[in-house]
């Protein structure tokens, strides 16, 4: 079995790739924030991914290379929430608001599993010469 990183994927299937590494990299980050919910002076991260596909998706030329590791690293980022908190032991977690985007991006990551599942049964028909 072939290694992902040294498969060249198309661009589309690059920012699939980079959406899904993004995705999985906030579901970890929400996870790590829900378990510190209760952990004085803990400050929230994120994971923005969607602002660094949307630059490589404008800046980038059809047809072109995708450099898929720097894409990834890029969308994996996490920065601290930068809001002050209303708690008294100085949290910011907002266990509701962490809930609800956990639903987002677990929503998400499933519906681009399944278009690159049928992207992947597209080349295989193809490959086949069905």
């Amino acid at each position: 079995m072939s290694d992902l990183n040294s498969i060249n994927f198309s661009g589309t299937d690059s920012y699939l790739q980079a959406a899904m590494s993004g995705l999985a990299a906030r579901q970890k980050t929400i996870a790590n924030n829900v378990a510190n919910v209760d952990t004085p002076g803990f400050k929230a991260s994120q994971v923005n991914f969607e602002d660094v596909l949307n630059k490589a998706v404008s800046t980038s030329k059809p047809g072109g290379p995708v450099n898929q590791s720097a894409l990834d690293a890029a969308a994996r980022t996490t920065s601290l929430v930068d809001s002050t908190s209303s708690r008294s032991d100085g949290n910011n977690v907002d266990i509701d608001q962490q809930m609800e985007m956990l639903s987002e991006a677990n929503l998400n990551y499933s519906a681009l599993t399944q278009v690159m599942s049928t992207r992947l049964g597209i080349l295989r028909s193809v490959i086949k010469g069905q």
